[in-house]
C-alpha cells in the first residue's frame, strides 16, 4: 500500500500492512466487480421491461387506428344464397335413425347381420 506514499497523499498503514490484510485488494474489487454486474444485470432488466411494454403499447394503438378505419366489404350474393341453401338442407334434414341403443350390451346375432349386408 506504498502507491502514492512519495508524494504524500496516502501514508502507510500498519494494519493494512498485516498479513490478515493481503487479500484486501483483491477482495475490494471482486465485490465492485459483482456490484457493477448487479448494477448492469438490473438495468438491462429495466430496459427490457420499458421496451416490451411501449412495443405493446404502440401495437395496440395501431390495431385501434385500424379497426375505427372499417371499410364497407363487398359481398357477393349468388354465393351467400348457395351457403344459406347448404345451411337450410343441413339442419332442415332429419337425423337417421340408430339401429340400436348404443348402450346396451351388443347383440352377437345382430353384429353378424349388419356384418353380411
Amino acid at each position: 500500500m506504498r502507491l502514492f506514499s512519495k508524494f504524500g497523499k496516502i501514508k502507510e498503514n500498519a494494519v493494512l500492512q498485516a498479513v490478515e490484510y493481503k487479500h484486501f485488494a483483491a477482495l475490494r474489487l471482486i465485490s465492485l466487480g459483482l456490484i457493477g454486474i448487479f448494477a448492469i444485470s438490473i438495468i438491462s432488466v429495466g430496459f427490457f421491461i420499458y421496451q416490451h411494454i411501449y412495443t405493446v403499447v404502440g401495437q395496440v394503438q395501431s390495431i385501434l387506428v385500424l379497426e375505427s378505419q372499417l371499410g364497407a366489404a363487398v359481398v357477393d350474393f349468388n354465393t351467400l344464397e348457395k351457403v344459406e341453401a347448404a345451411w337450410q338442407e343441413k339442419y332442415s334434414a332429419n337425423p337417421p335413425l340408430i339401429a340400436r341403443d348404443p348402450f346396451s350390451p351388443a347383440n352377437v346375432a345382430a353384429l353378424e347381420e349388419e356384418s353380411k349386408r
